[in-house]
């Protein structure tokens, strides 16, 4: 654990000190991060370039909103907290919210100057009380923080939510990109993974969301009934 929170630490420096993109060049393109990626989509690769394009967005357009959050349904252990906390979070520095937990309370101080937000242990009763649906759409966040004014601020937050409730692949809803891993991550694949971002990963995997990947015509508003009828077709 030692170990994993000191790289972790040298990860966030790493990227915290680039002040612009590097110019484009030839690397490895990170197989085995990218094979985790493929791993969580359940080996659809198609799912997979979806989620890619929607992390490598708001990396090439800083401060862009994405209109979709994603949603990682199961139980721990699929490679989620490794892929969007280990492998993304470093990328946005100290304006990246991980290992978080969606306050029921009134306060949210926490979403000040952040970008980027891991939310774990989301329920489905959540959304019915419209946070998170305003973390999503909504333009501005106001913020409620203990004996100060409230403030508003300018929403630029891209949520990743993992949560542990059953649900079925075919569940809709146009504010969410679902993925539902069927497998634990091997162990084979998570070693390589970990030697990987050990070796330097973590930047060629960052050049291939910045630079290498075909963006298409994906944009922040890209919709998500693509998983919708996927999961019809099927």
């Amino acid at each position: 654990m030692k170990f994993i929170t000191s790289l972790f630490a040298k990860i966030r420096a790493f990227f915290g000190s680039i002040a612009q993109p590097a110019a484009p060049v030839a690397t490895t393109t990170a197989p085995h991060i990218r094979a985790l990626l493929l791993h969580l989509c359940n080996q659809d690769a198609e799912q997979a370039t979806w989620v890619a394009r929607w992390l490598a967005y708001p990396l090439r357009h800083r401060g862009a909103k994405m209109a979709t959050a994603l949603l990682v349904a199961g139980d721990q252990g699929a490679g989620q907290h490794l892929l969007f906390e280990i492998v993304i979070g470093p990328m946005y520095g100290s304006q990246a919210q991980l290992c978080g937990v969606l306050s029921r309370r009134t306060f949210n101080g926490w979403a000040i100057g952040k970008r980027y937000a891991v939310l774990q242990d989301i329920r489905f009763a959540d959304w019915a009380t419209g946070t998170i649906k305003n973390l999503i759409a909504s333009a501005n966040i106001v913020v409620h923080r203990h004996e100060m004014p409230d403030i508003a601020i300018s929403n630029s937050l891209n949520l990743v939510l993992l949560t542990a409730d059953a649900m079925s692949p075919d569940y809709e809803n146009r504010r969410l990109f679902t993925l539902v891993p069927q497998r634990p991550l091997p162990v084979e694949l998570a070693s390589a993974v970990m030697h990987e971002i050990e070796t330097g990963g973590l930047v060629d995997f960052h050049q291939y969301l910045t630079h290498e990947l075909d963006m298409a015509d994906f944009d922040q508003y890209a919709s998500t009934s693509y998983a919708m009828e996927r999961a019809v077709a099927a």
